[in-house]
């Protein structure tokens, strides 16, 4: 009868220890999940707006809201808009810093500027060159930009003019495949991509799908194509695409 007692005891007691160890489990489980950080990432646009709001808070001892001249860059904003024109070269406060890349309209010798909706804080559109390489976040794109290039973003297309003989340390990259993606437009010479992909001179464009050559010379791992008219523009593809003809 003891025995029997015992059994039972050491059965429960079994079952205890193996609830108490899965209760365990999951308090040292806990703190890993909840300490786990969230990374926000934001779009340039909204970037620029955070500056501008922090520089903004700084500055409420009677500057006019409307236009601030802040060392070179003029903030226009409206009620739906904010303006940014980068007009000459000049040190920029801490708060401004993320602009100290961009090459103003003095420097680069065309209008510099971007346009932001204020109601998402995107970038509708823009024009400006930058001095070095750097990495932007346009809608749903992470695009690298090599040094001295100019980008010109409107109606959801980044063109990129870059220098002869440029090279893309990365390819754009797509943060949510879920969402729409603009396409990447690359024009120039000697331009080349990783894996020894190479824009010999001409215009592509490149997104979720591909490279898409619209004019002149791109050699795809040896395989040079050229193209000349608009009916011959060729997409380069590593994926499956239903009712298109075109090189995978």
């Amino acid at each position: 009868m003891m025995r029997c007692l015992n059994s039972d005891l050491q059965m429960k007691f079994k079952k205890f220890i193996g609830l108490f160890g899965m209760f365990l489990l999951v308090i040292s489980l806990f703190p890993l999940v909840a300490s786990e950080e969230v990374v926000e990432i934001k779009t340039f646009g909204e970037e620029i707006v955070d500056a501008y709001r922090l520089y903004e808070l700084l500055n409420q001892q009677g500057i006019p809201l409307d236009s601030i001249l802040v060392e070179g860059v003029q903030f226009y904003e409206s009620s739906d808009f904010l303006d940014v024109y980068f007009l000459t070269e000049s040190l920029l406060p801490n708060e401004l810093g993320i602009l100290s890349n961009i090459q103003p309209a003095s420097v680069s010798n065309h209008t510099s500027y971007v346009k932001i909706n204020l109601s998402n804080n995107e970038i509708t559109e823009g024009d400006f060159s930058i001095y070095s390489a750097d990495q932007f976040i346009f809608g749903n794109n992470k695009v690298y930009v090599p040094d001295n290039s100019r980008v010109i973003f409107k109606n959801g297309i980044v063109d990129l003019k870059v220098g002869a003989g440029s090279n893309f340390e990365q390819l754009p990259e797509i943060l949510d495949v879920g969402k729409f993606s603009s396409k990447i437009r690359v024009e120039g010479e000697g331009i080349t991509f990783p894996d020894g992909i190479e824009l010999v001179e001409g215009k592509v464009d490149l997104s979720a799908n591909g490279f898409e050559v619209l004019e002149g010379d791109f050699n795809y791992k040896g395989n040079l194509i050229s193209v000349g008219e608009d009916f011959e523009q060729v997409l380069v593809t590593t994926n499956d695409l239903e009712d298109y003809a075109g090189i995978g």
